[in-house]
């Protein structure tokens, strides 16, 4: 079963999921999305991860820490 993590950095909506994968392990993604203002929706922006893992927790920590590096190393 999927599980989603979503949260806020320097105006952006990083949103982790992870998924399981092939073997019993699992898959990490995080999306970047730029924050709109008032009740626009969000944009997104890019997408990083696609790594596989043995562990759900390591997996959100990893693409967690990789989407923040991102906005980091862009904006």
């Amino acid at each position: 079963m999927p599980v989603v993590r979503s949260f806020s950095y320097k105006g952006f909506r990083i949103v982790c999921t992870v998924m399981p994968a092939p073997d019993g392990k699992v898959r990490g993604v995080a999306e970047i999305l730029k924050v709109a203002d008032g009740l626009g929706r969000d944009q997104p922006v890019s997408q990083v991860g696609g790594a596989i893992f043995h562990e759900e927790r390591d997996a959100l920590e990893s693409i967690g820490t990789l989407a923040r590096d991102w906005v980091d190393g862009r904006w």
